[in-house]
Formats: structure tokens, sequence, C-alpha cells
């Protein structure tokens, strides 16, 4: 996010003079006082290098403000009769205890901060936020922990006069061709059951028709020309004659929160949601939730789970989306994007202290981000009554020169013990002493504070100014004057790149303690990524790949500055994770595809899925029970070492335990016994009225599985298919072939498997 082109030194010196003081400063977060700086001065132009700055330029801000206490109505109404624009939910204030999300008009921000029961605002902008960039169910034994029954119902079994079947064809982005070579892969192959999509062409265009636009409504199944999902039963890939096909209909989303805090709603309005342009958003809840269990080749974690998505980048603060999503039932919250400039990282940011506030109540998932990639954080330490140089390059990267750079040094002694110079790269050196600067044609802004915690820090914006770019070697010294040495550590960020390449560090560039906002709060289920193809970038293997069950080369790791120790649980999510891809993120790539996809943002759906399945399994469980399950039955290897550490934290995340289920096939499926066939007892037994039956499979093949009564009476057929090697489960939930609930006693299971039958018996109490 960048600052609007300067156009006249003596003009920005003449605005400068006549601002008005700010007397609470303090309250303000640096992001807030940077905008309103910039405004005041009139900086804030038009661009088209600076485009970001449109919340200077606007009337009004969006911020997360503090109170003392929770506001009366009459209190609200009085905020709003000066211009104040609270988000609501359900026509309710949306709120976390005494913390308001809330637009206020600029002119208003200084009075706001005067009130003495305002005790801290944020503005929701920050200068550098990123999305924290087969699916890998069954490394983590989701597979096994599905406890689900098949939700598909029936088709009619007649093809009406204006169904002509086509399909889209499930391409992949796939760089590392690990689904065949050509780019995309798995494309123009002919149709396949676990990969394509079917679908009713309508109008005979060779192409599925959707939304609005193509005049459909909220209440078109799938919301344009029908799609299906063939019911493979020999598992073949072919729809062959005789199989079903069953017609989608409603979405796995809930309900979306979109630009100006709108709300879509399954059943209103979600079909005017807003497309995902980025693309990281659809592989996101692919993972959740894509796909049909025993369907599809890419099957989310949690196929069952609904899914809200809220858009924080289209300038919903996290302020405004926990109260709406906790309205909307949420059990898990994950957050896909993570920040390491302008922030103390210390857990005391009025969005870090609310997660921490929701975390007893809903679960929240938060990747440790991916900062350890490049060489954008740096550690070093500043010698008693000595200095430490920081180097940092600006690059041209691909071509585009950098424009715009932020930093922020962070240090726990006193504020002042340190002070900072910053060498340009013509030479020329300023001494940073809050506020504006300039060096050699370059605009600099500077802000030295502590935060409420005691975490002192620097933060620097750099702009180009009356210079093509920033392009070179810039110096930040770090000068001590203390009789003891100051360990210092360094974020820097540009307008070009996101976690690598760019402005980076030349020296002290570390990959320890990186771990990135939010992830850093006091309450949060932190999650890191590691390896399970062993790729160290989108090309795949060779030259330097990292073992399959390595650490992520990008994963955040460390303890917090002050200590605390954030990892919990490492998921993965390297560069070998496959997932769904948005047709609308400018690639040109239609529907129907899937896109190889990394970073913790693709550990992080991992965790959420699977603390829904816990909570699924226990419903009655605490948040800190879900966290002790998940943590308490992780593995650990030689790559994971000794746990608790602090790069991966208790280990790595598998779910069979979590959910309660028997050692036996466990012990199977972490590979501590040769794979075998195997009908494990079910949990929970006796029951009352749901039962999970895991079993194991040594190979692909058909399997039945029957439920009789003491009779030997048929009761039910709960599974008739081909399944895939492995682990896998079905649910009983008391009811026979008629949907009828049957009466307490004695029950069997029969698991067929070639010409292998294993028995368990069942005990039901009403």
């Amino acid at each position: 996010m960048k600052l609007m082109r300067i156009l006249s030194v003596a003009a920005l010196s003449l605005s400068l003079l006549a601002g008005p003081l700010h007397a609470e400063s303090a309250k303000l977060n640096a992001s807030l006082k940077f905008l309103r700086h910039v405004r005041a001065a009139g900086l804030a132009k038009d661009d088209a290098r600076r485009p970001a700055l449109a919340a200077a330029q606007a009337d009004r801000i969006t911020v997360t403000a503090k109170f003392d206490h929770v506001l009366s109505a009459a209190e609200i109404a009085a905020f709003e009769r000066q211009g104040a624009d609270f988000f609501r939910v359900d026509g309710a204030v949306a709120h976390t205890g005494s913390v308001y999300a809330v637009n206020v008009p600029w002119d208003a921000i200084d009075a706001v901060a005067a009130r003495g029961d305002v005790l801290k605002i944020d503005a929701a902008w920050r200068p550098a936020v990123f999305p924290v960039l087969d699916v890998s169910a069954h490394e983590i034994e989701a597979d096994s922990a599905w406890r689900r029954l098949d939700p598909l119902g029936l088709p009619n079994g007649i093809a009406d006069p204006n169904e002509a079947l086509a399909y889209f064809d499930g391409y992949i982005y796939d760089p590392a061709n690990v689904w065949g070579t050509g780019y995309p892969s798995n494309s123009g192959n002919g149709y396949q059951t676990y990969w394509d999509w079917l679908y009713n062409d309508v109008n005979h265009n060779w192409k599925r028709d959707y939304g609005p636009a193509a005049g459909y409504t909220e209440s078109t199944p799938s919301f344009g020309e029908q799609a299906f999902v063939a019911i493979d039963a020999d598992g073949n890939g072919i729809l062959d004659l005789g199989e079903k096909i069953v017609a989608l209909k409603t979405s796995k989303i809930r309900a979306t929160m979109t630009t100006g805090a709108v709300e879509r709603l399954r059943g209103v309005d979600l079909i005017q949601s807003e497309a995902d342009v980025n693309g990281h958003g659809t592989a996101v809840a692919g993972i959740l939730a894509g796909g049909t269990v025993g369907r599809h080749i890419f099957t989310g974690i949690a196929p069952d789970a609904e899914i809200l998505m809220g858009y924080y980048f289209s300038g919903n603060p996290i302020s405004a989306l926990i109260p709406w999503a906790r309205s909307r039932g949420s059990d898990v919250m994950l957050y896909e994007f993570g920040g390491f400039v302008w922030d103390y990282l210390d857990g005391s940011s009025l969005d870090e202290e609310l997660i921490t506030a929701m975390n007893d109540t809903v679960i929240q998932v938060t990747p440790s981000g991916n900062l350890a990639r490049g060489r954008k954080h740096a550690i070093a330490t500043a010698a008693a009554s000595n200095s430490v140089v920081l180097q940092i390059t600006a690059p041209i990267v691909g071509g585009t020169s950098i424009m715009s750079l932020w930093s922020t040094t962070l240090w726990r002694t006193s504020l002042s013990d340190l002070t900072f110079q910053l060498k340009s790269p013509k030479g020329g050196m300023i001494t940073l002493t809050g506020g504006d600067a300039f060096v050699n044609g370059y605009y600099v802004w500077s802000d030295a504070s502590t935060s409420p915690r005691g975490t002192c820090a620097m933060n620097v914006y750099i702009d180009y100014n009356t210079n093509p770019s920033l392009t070179g070697t810039w110096e930040l010294h770090v000068l001590n004057a203390s009789g003891a040495p100051v360990e210092v550590i360094s974020n820097v960020a540009d307008d070009v790149t996101s976690w690598a390449d760019g402005a980076e560090f030349l020296n002290y560039y570390s990959n320890d303690r990186n771990v990135t906002w939010p992830a850093t709060a006091d309450g949060a289920f932190v999650n890191g990524s590691y390896s399970t193809r062993g790729f160290e970038g989108y090309g795949g293997g060779g030259g330097g790949s990292i073992p399959v069950g390595q650490i992520s080369t990008f994963s955040g790791r460390g303890t917090r500055i002050d200590g605390r120790h954030l990892l919990d649980i490492v998921s993965p999510g390297n560069y070998d994770v496959y997932s769904l891809m948005s047709s609308q993120n400018g690639s040109g790539y239609g529907l129907g595809g899937y896109r190889q996809f990394s970073g913790t943002s693709a550990a992080g759906p991992h965790v959420a899925a699977a603390c829904a399945l816990v909570q699924q399994a226990f419903p009655i469980a605490t948040m800190e029970d879900v966290a002790v399950l998940i943590t308490a039955n992780a593995a650990t290897d030689g790559f994971t070492g000794s746990v608790y550490n602090d790069t991966w934290g208790w280990g790595k995340l598998r779910i069979l335990h979590a959910v309660g289920v028997p050692t036996g096939i466990d012990d199977i499926a972490r590979g501590a016994k040769p794979p075998r066939f195997l009908l494990d007892q079910n949990y929970p037994n006796p029951f009352n009225p749901t039962t999970w039956i895991p079993f194991y499979l040594p190979s692909d093949g058909l399997v039945s599985v029957k439920i009789y009564n003491v009779g030997g009476g048929l009761v039910k057929t709960l599974r008739e298919i081909r399944m895939s090697e492995g682990a896998h489960s079905v649910r009983w939930n008391g009811n026979d072939r008629e949907g009828r609930s049957v009466s307490s006693g004695i029950y069997f299971c029969v698991l067929k498997f070639g010409n292998e039958t294993q028995t368990r018996k069942l005990v039901l109490l009403r």
C-alpha cells in the first residue's frame, strides 16, 4: 500500500507547518497515525503507482475502536448523529465486548480519540497484508475420520427433452506435472467421473451457463445449468450404462460478507456474491469442504461442512467479521492472511485481542505465515554503546521497480535505548526522529512507539518521491546508547512482492521467530506447514527438493518477540497440495479446474477442517478440549524430533485418535502394522443414536457394509461400492432401510471385501 506521489516538496512543507497537533496519538496505531498525517498534509492524491491510500482520500476511515465499556443504544445513536457508521449484523451493532468496527468521518477522528472512554483506535488498513499461500486427506487420516452418510439424493432416472448431458474438463494447473504432462495437465482426455463435471447443456452451446448474467436466480439448483455427480459404482472412472447421476442442489457456502459489509445469504442472494478474482478463497474452500467422498479425486477434509466466507481483502475488518461469523453459528474461524510490518507482533493489537477473546468459544485457526521463504526478516544485535547496520536491497523485480517500502524494527528494552539513521542508495543519510524527512529526493515517514506490553517499534515508510524508483541498497543504522546489548527484530515489505523477493535484507536475515500477525495473538490455534511430496517449489522434484515429511522452507516458526510459544500443530501445505481453481482469476482457464496450492494458506484449512471433525465427534467439547485432542494426538517422527518445539509445535496433524478411532485402524494407517483387511470396533459402543464403524482395506476393491439384527435379518446396507486402499469409515444412525429408528438391542456389522468377511457386534441403547 503506497503513498500518493509528492509533487512538490515546498508545498508539502507548507502543509505540514499548517497541520494540526494531535494530543491523542498514543491511542492510534501506526497505520492510523500515518493515514491521518498524509491526509492532513494533502499527500493523498491520485497516482497510478500509489492506489492504496484510498483510505486517506475517502471521507471516512474504517477503524476498530475499544471503549472502556459496552456502549448503550443511546451512546451509539449519539455517535451516529455525528456521522459514525457502526457495522451491523441482522440490524444489531456488531461488537465483541467493548470492541467495535466503525466507519468514522476523518474530521471526527481526533474528537473520538480525545474521549476519555476511548482506550484505543486501530485502522483496519495495514500497509502490507498478504494471503498466506490428492488433497492430503489420507496423509492426515481425514478419509478415516469422515463420519457421514452419502448425502446424495436419487435422480428421477428420466431424461427430459431439454436435457443434453455435457461436461467441463477437470484440467489441472500443475507446474510440477504430478498428474501428467502438458500445461495444464489432465486436459482434453475425455470424461472421467472422478475428475470432470457433468452438466445439462440446455442451449447446446458447449459451455456451462450460470449466474445472474445468464438469467439464473438464487432458486436455480447449482446457480446455472444443472450440474451432476456421477455414481461410478465400479470405480472404473467411466459412466457406464446403468450407473446413476445425482443432481447437485445447494451451495456449501452458507453466506458471504462482501465489500461494504454486504452480506449474501444462501437461499436469498448468495448468487450475487463477488467473484473470486484472486483465486485464493476457492482453493481454501476446496481443501475445507470441496467435492464428495468417494466421487471426486480431490475431496475436502470436512466435506459435510458449511462455509462462511468473510472477504477481508474487500475492506471488512476483523472486528466486523468476527461478530458476523459468530452470529451465523461458526464453529471454527480460519484467518487466511498475514502481516509483518507496522505491528508490534506481541498480541497487543485490537485484532489480536479479539481473536484471543473469541478462542474460548470458537477455535481460531491462524496460519503462522510464510516469512521464512525469503529474506524479509532479520535478527541482529547492537552491542552496548555501539551500532549495527541492516542492509536492504530494493531490486527491479521482473521488470517492475519498487516505489514504496515499509519496515518495522522491534526490540524489548527501552524506547530511548535506540536511535535510527537511514542511508539512501545515493549516499545521503538522515536521522529518523518521527514524522517527515527527505534524503536525496526520497520521502521518508517514521514513527517510534511502545506497545502496552513493552515492545518498542520503529516504523518507517519510504517513497520514491522525485526519483524514478527506490532501486538500490538502503542501510538502516541502529545505534545503541545503552550499556547493554540490544537485540532487534526487523521486517521489510514493498509494493511489488509479498513473502519473498523484492525488498530483502542482505545481512542478518533469519528464519527464526518469524510468525506473523494475527497468529501472534495470545489465544489462537497456530499452524505451520510441512511437505507431503518433497517439492521445494512449484516446479516439483529435483534440484534441492526437501525430503517428504520435512518442514516447509517457508513455514513460520519460533517464539513471539516476548518469548511466548506460538506453534500448535503442523499440517500439509507445501508446494504439493491440489485443490479447486477459480475460473474468475484472470488466468483464462474455464470452469471445473484444479490447481497446485501452497503456503500456510494450504495448511490452515486442513487444521480448520480437522477441528470441525473433532467437534462433530464430540459435540459438547470445549475449544480447549478440541485443541488438546488435536495436539495430544499429533504424529511425531524423525523430522519433528521431540515435541514440544517451536518449529513443529506438538507435531503433524493426525485426526483418527483425535476423534476416538480404535487403535487397530490407526496403527495400520500410521504404518505401525502391515496393511491388512480389518473391521475395527465401532465407536462409541454402546451408542445412541449414532455410531462410527472404521475399517481398513489392503487394496482397492468392491466393499459391502451391512447391518443385521440378532435373527440374521438385514437391517440396512450402509455401503456397497468400490473403494480405494486405506482407512475408511461409515456411520450408522440407528435407522433401518425405510429410515425408521430401530429398537435397542444387539446388532451385527458385516464387512465383505473380496472373499473375506469380518463381523463386529454393536449395542444400541435407546
